[in-house]
């Protein structure tokens, strides 16, 4: 049986994908919004690297560089 916490990450991942769905193919989300949503919802580098079609070392540095920017604007190093 599944622990909750994993059932929790999955309903995460899908709300993250129905996000990235909302909007018209002409609003379509950068790759580093898409990558920030996922990474919020919990999932891996390399799942959201599957998801986003990407090499997982690109997912990895952008996520970096989104982390980076966050610590920046709250006057924290991550």
């Amino acid at each position: 049986m599944a622990e909750l916490s994993d059932v929790v990450k999955r309903l995460d991942a899908i709300t993250a994908l129905l996000v990235f769905l909302l909007p018209e193919p002409s609003e379509r989300r950068s790759l580093r919004d898409q990558i920030r949503l996922f990474d919020e919802a919990g999932l891996a580098p390399s799942e959201i690297a599957k998801i986003v079609d990407s090499p997982q070392p690109a997912v990895n540095s952008e996520l970096a560089r989104i982390r980076g920017k966050k610590a920046k604007k709250h006057g924290t190093k991550e």
